[in-house]
């Protein structure tokens, strides 16, 4: 170890004594982290869902016994232009706080967090997909303005680090600026997505794989016109990867 990398572990330590870190989740005092997540011991388990089964298709979570070769009971039937899905957990309780608290520009560190846990805690399942690509959904550029910032970035470009892949946040542009998804049911939301999204011209993503990271999923419309786009593109296969995964309709 060199002596920069001692002398900010010195550094590091002594701010722990004056200041201790606090969980970003529960905000409660915490022992120094050794893997620099800002989260506490259960405030990362109750926010990485492990008794339900997960769906491969959709990344719903469910019980085992309903388990189906062809997906869950929620996404039968559906067609997605991605081929498999993963998420952190269920959009509920600590994880969809943090989620909320991720698309304020002021909290990124919320989002570092959320990659973070994503990455490490489906890092089996990333990797096993071998992308060569990890791309955020986009926000489009008006929204991007009034947030600040577009959360999925962070995440994705954490998340691509622990897939062993290329992170690409421009690949993909909104074209225009769609209503909410929330309040909209499922015709609606693919009406107001279609054709939302495109690859912009100075990328090449012929033969890629390539995986879209966003914050929630709830039917998959999104991460579904983001695949076709790219699927016209010439990329391979597009899987996704999700902070959370809805267990109604609204969200996007």
């Amino acid at each position: 170890m060199n002596c920069r990398a001692v002398w900010n572990q010195v550094i590091q330590r002594a701010a722990d004594v004056v200041l201790p870190p606090v969980c970003l989740v529960c905000g409660e005092e915490m022992c120094p982290s050794h893997d620099g997540l800002m989260a506490c011991p259960l405030c990362r388990r109750a926010m990485s869902e492990s008794r339900l089964t997960a769906c491969y298709r959709c990344a719903s979570f469910y019980e085992p016994e309903l388990h189906h070769a062809s997906g869950c009971p929620r996404c039968q039937g559906e067609e997605f232009a991605f081929s498999g899905a993963t998420a952190l957990g269920i959009y509920e309780n600590e994880l969809r706080d943090c989620v909320l608290g991720s698309k304020q520009a002021s909290h990124q560190a919320l989002a570092l967090l959320l990659g973070k846990l994503l990455g490490e805690r489906r890092r089996s399942i990333l990797r096993s997909w071998q992308p060569d690509l990890v791309v955020p959904i986009p926000l489009h550029w008006w929204r991007r303005v009034r947030h600040g910032y577009n959360n999925a970035e962070v995440i994705g470009e954490v998340v691509s680090r622990e897939a062993g892949a290329a992170f690409e946040a421009r690949l993909l542009q909104r074209t225009r600026s769609t209503r909410p998804q929330f309040p909209l049911s499922a015709a609606e939301r693919r009406r107001n997505l279609q054709n939302a999204f495109r690859v912009r011209n100075e990328f090449e993503v012929g033969g890629s794989r390539v995986l879209l990271v966003d914050d929630i999923l709830t039917t998959g419309t999104t991460c579904h016109e983001a695949a076709r786009a790219l699927h016209s593109c010439g990329a391979r296969e597009i899987r996704v990867a999700v902070v959370a995964r809805a267990s109604d309709t609204s969200h996007g």
